[in-house]
């Protein structure tokens, strides 16, 4: 049931302050009787409870879009703490977003931990929902991923003991684009992408999406897959750097 709106108590309003209005202009040269006060202070009192009202109530609004960020806070860092436990065969280093140019967003993202650290080029970067990247360069402090998301990303994956390439990101659908799957290999969707470990940058294993979709290539030889990243590349607080020579 919709709640009927409160246009009479509007209107109420709105009649005293024209009339306390009215009667102040009109009181200027003269002294004002007593109705002309009792309206005035009636509708002064309604105008404090009403400034009183929005201030309180835009003091909740901050307080609970505080709550509602410090919640989203706790929650990160706890997937994090979490996939700590899940990283046995690592060395690893937990690492916060410092900044993130708005022209490039997809494109990379700047981290507060650098050679000090331990941090190296090429290192890979994840959270506990998957890769989003690799280090590309290094500060004694501070280091820059390449994203996932960035153009002309080049990275071997397996599926279903089948490789190929994921190529590209493709922003309007949000989806990777997985090319040179073998024609006879059996996929379906939501079957699981992963890193294959070829190539030596990234460690095999690593989660990168699910099957979306499944096309064959204009000459019908190999199958181009359409993989949902199942991640919000564009909220990223926390990664996880994974430091040591991958096996």
């Amino acid at each position: 049931m919709k709640k009927k709106k409160s246009y009479p108590i509007l209107i109420f309003f709105l009649v005293l302050i024209f009339l306390s209005s009215f009667t102040y202009f009109l009181s200027i040269n003269r002294q004002q009787s007593k109705l002309e006060e009792s309206i005035k202070n009636i509708s002064t009192n309604i105008y404090k409870i009403f400034i009183k009202r929005s201030k309180n109530n835009y003091k909740y609004n901050i307080k609970d879009s505080i709550n509602k960020d410090l919640e989203s806070e706790v929650k990160s860092l706890k997937t994090v703490l979490e996939l700590n436990h899940t990283l046995g065969r690592f060395e690893y280093v937990n690492a916060t977003i410092i900044s993130r140019n708005v022209s490039y967003w997809l494109q990379e993202i700047k981290l507060d931990k650098g050679t000090n650290d331990k941090i190296q080029i090429n290192n890979a970067v994840i959270t506990p929902e998957g890769l989003i990247g690799k280090i590309t360069s290094v500060t004694k402090n501070t280091s820059t991923v390449k994203l996932l998301t960035s153009s002309s990303y080049k990275v071997s994956i397996k599926v279903n003991d089948g490789y190929g390439i994921l190529t590209k990101y493709n922003k309007k659908k949000k989806v990777f684009i997985i090319e040179d799957i073998d024609i006879d290999l059996p996929v379906k969707k939501n079957d699981i992408v992963e890193t294959s470990g070829l190539g030596g940058v990234f460690p095999s294993g690593i989660y990168i999406g699910k099957v979306k979709n499944i096309k064959n290539d204009s000459d019908d030889a190999s199958k181009i897959l359409e993989i949902d990243p199942t991640r919000d590349f564009n909220d990223i607080k926390y990664v996880t750097i994974l430091e040591k020579d991958y096996d």
